[in-house]
């Protein structure tokens, strides 16, 4: 059953990002990307897409989902702002939103919240590069069963094997904190994954 149910949601994420990479704008096409990354206990897919253009930076689009073991379940559609350095394209700095939908594994500890942030990406040596993204929600832009806070980070190191394509392995945390019940863990660890852009 279990199973079942994380093949369900696993066709419809799929089928979510291929009607956002149908409906892209044509002037977006070389910043589109889907990333898929697994770790020990969860699978997770992201979409990223630059919506609209300047010379002084770019608005990204950035839905993704997570799958745990324990059929927790996250869904994070995010909205930043692209900053990068001119003759710099390796390099960025994304501030923005983004939106967490948490179904725990436990009964009333769901969490929905708006979350504050923003992504980095650095290059470190000629195919390598060293990211990461931290997001917070304040008490006030946290709801549901008594959820205070919801706190999100990540940082990986990749290696780009192409214009299109990059292998990455990193450490991400996803931590819930309630007032009135011991806080959830809804992911901890190492992953590893890749990124196609198109």
């Amino acid at each position: 059953m279990k199973k079942n149910r994380l093949n369900c949601g696993l066709n419809m994420a799929l089928a979510s990002i291929m009607t956002l990479s149908a409906t892209a704008p044509a002037m977006a096409a070389d910043t589109r990307g889907i990333s898929a990354a697994v770790s020990n206990d969860s699978f997770g897919l992201m979409y990223e897409n630059a919506v609209y253009q300047t010379e002084n930076g770019s608005l990204i689009l950035n839905p993704n989902v997570l799958f745990a073991e324990n059929s927790t379940k996250a869904m994070n559609p995010g909205i930043l702002w692209r900053m990068q350095p001119a003759n710099m394209v390796a390099t960025h700095v994304e501030l923005g939103i983004k939106a967490f939908f948490i179904d725990g594994d436990r009964a009333k500890s769901n969490a929905y919240a708006v979350g504050l942030g923003g992504k980095f990406a650095v290059p470190a040596a000629p195919e390598i590069f060293v990211a990461g993204d931290f997001y917070y929600s304040p008490t006030a832009t946290t709801f549901r069963d008594d959820s205070k806070h919801v706190s999100s980070w990540n940082a990986r190191v990749g290696y780009d094997f192409n214009e299109s394509t990059e292998l990455f392995l990193g450490y991400r945390d996803l931590k819930v904190e309630y007032s009135n019940k011991s806080n959830e863990t809804v992911e901890s660890g190492v992953f590893g994954g890749f990124t196609f852009r198109f």
